[in-house]
């Protein structure tokens, strides 16, 4: 919350508050890539889903 008081919520990175809490650009690197798996198995098992459902088995939207 101080760097958002100190530069504004619209001027502040997100480096600046991993910073300021202790993250390393290693640990966002490791992070961010590690959420991107995580995403992308999910997609994958709602496409194993749909690929294997009856049609009748899929709510509409």
């Amino acid at each position: 919350m101080e760097v958002f008081a100190e530069t504004g919520y619209y001027h502040t990175t997100t480096a600046q508050v991993a910073q300021r809490g202790g993250i390393s650009q290693y640990q966002r690197g490791v992070d961010a890539r590690a959420l991107e798996a995580s995403w992308a198995r999910i997609a994958e098992s709602f496409c194993q889903v749909i690929a294997t459902a009856s049609p009748d088995g899929l709510e509409r939207g």
